[in-house]
């Protein structure tokens, strides 16, 4: 009778038990499933000094050396709990982890689904879920938890409010979740919902459910689950690293690639600028006439200011600011080579602070700077072998950007209006100095000085 009853089961959960482990051993992870779906209360550890029959029918005493495959099924666990969590650490892209993790527990834990949810800023977000039919599939949908419909949220918010595991033999016929609408309508039965900790924080949950068989997860499959948790936990938040670097990395190399844009905007414009520059030197030798010569070289020049603008730009580290006091330096380069000053022993002397001004103040304030030095140039000397003309750039005492340019020439008529003038480039400086919300003030008592005082203008961030 003890063979027929009792001995008859213990052998055959010694031969399911030594079948299953080698199932897991040569990878046959789908029968090792189906052997544990249906035989799972027989697959567990054969207690030592147990007595039982083999197939000779002789009587043996089963130790903890007599039979390799009797070592009880905690030891094949903890060499699972190792092999998958070298498989988990050695993991660092996210989705990659994702993948492996939700197959491994698949694997060890008997669910026929599982679904990961992890917290990312103040939501949370389904990340992944797997499937067991003739074999895993995983997906990782990356959804908010509250799109998705698959779960039965009242288990979720348990886990979630208390932090504390949710393990249910027969979810739909017992508990204080048998009322969720995810319970009634999927008859769910062996039911697992596992907090993941780290740091003492909640990072994730993971929901496994099993509708084959009641009480499909047990206390010891749960420890295995809580190991590998712990060492995921791990996982996700160096991949979490990893990826907040690659992202950094990614904005560096997109905000490397516009300024590299931008460098070439800027070169591009100043090539257009100077070509149309150029084309009107060309139109000049077809023209007979000094005043409309006078009136394309002008143009030519203030052309060249602006393209000599976004020529600092393009060689300068900030994109949208340049040391204005440099720009001056080059501009009266080009006047003085196109208007001879040294030829007529006319000196330019500077007295530049270094300062920068965007691309918004730069423009005009070039443009004033050609046009004042250009008249003065043009008209200030008349027939004189020399003269001298000083253009100071500052900050006064309540930091307005002043430019100073004064000369010893003969001068404007006495009593000119300055906003009533009949001369273009007068009122194109007029015109500049109210862009720049600006204030220009004539003082003719020794020579001719104009004084421009004006705050840099603001804008709003392009960035």
């Amino acid at each position: 009778e003890f063979y027929r009853s009792r001995g008859r089961l213990k052998i055959a959960s010694y031969y399911l038990t030594d079948a299953y482990e080698d199932y897991l051993r040569w990878g046959a992870l789908a029968k090792a499933q189906e052997l544990e779906s249906k035989h799972l209360t027989l697959l567990n550890c054969i207690p030592q000094q147990e007595f039982i029959a083999n197939r000779d029918h002789k009587v043996k005493e089963i130790t903890a050396d007599s039979h390799e495959s009797c070592s009880n099924l905690a030891s094949l666990d903890l060499l699972s709990i190792i092999k998958a969590s070298q498989a988990i650490s050695s993991e660092i892209i996210l989705d990659n982890l994702l993948a492996k993790l939700m197959a491994i527990v698949m694997e060890n834990a008997g669910a026929q689904k599982s679904i990961l949810l992890l917290q990312q800023d103040t939501d949370w977000v389904i990340v992944a879920s797997a499937s067991i039919e003739l074999e895993i599939i995983v997906d990782l949908p990356y959804v908010s938890i509250n799109e998705y419909e698959d779960l039965p949220n009242s288990i979720i918010n348990y886990t979630q409010s208390t932090r504390t595991t949710v393990m249910l033999d027969q979810a739909n016929l017992a508990g204080m979740f048998i009322n969720d609408p995810y319970i009634i309508k999927h008859q769910a039965k062996s039911v697992l919902c596992c907090p993941m900790i780290y740091q003492d924080k909640l990072q994730g949950i993971i929901y496994l459910e099993n509708n084959l068989i009641n009480g499909a997860f047990t206390e010891q499959k749960l420890a295995v689950l809580q190991a590998l948790l712990s060492q995921v936990s791990i996982s996700i938040a160096n991949a979490r690293l990893y990826q907040d670097l690659k992202d950094h990395a990614s904005v560096q190399k997109s905000l490397k690639q516009k300024e590299v844009l931008l460098k070439e905007i800027h070169h591009r414009v100043k090539n257009n600028l100077f070509v149309v520059s150029t084309l009107l030197d060309f139109q000049s030798n077809y023209v007979d006439d000094p005043k409309v010569i006078k009136l394309l070289e002008n143009c030519q020049n203030r052309i060249t200011a602006m393209a000599i603008v976004h020529q600092h730009l393009y060689g300068n580290s900030e994109l949208d600011r340049i040391n204005f006091a440099n720009y001056i330096q080059s501009l009266l380069d080009n006047l003085a080579y196109s208007q001879g000053s040294k030829e007529r022993n006319i000196n330019l002397v500077l007295e530049l602070e270094p300062i920068e001004l965007n691309i918004e103040s730069a423009n005009p304030c070039g443009l004033i700077v050609n046009e004042l030095i250009s008249n003065a140039l043009e008209h200030g000397f008349g027939d004189r072998s020399s003269g001298n003309i000083w253009l100071k750039l500052k900050h006064n005492s309540t930091n307005q950007v002043v430019l100073t340019i004064q000369d010893d020439g003969v001068g404007f008529k006495p009593g000119l209006d300055l906003y009533n003038s009949d001369s273009l480039g007068l009122e194109l400086v007029c015109t500049l100095v109210e862009q720049l919300e600006g204030k220009i003030k004539l003082d003719q008592t020794q020579g001719t000085k104009i004084e421009i005082a004006f705050n840099e203008l603001n804008y709003g961030s392009r960035i």
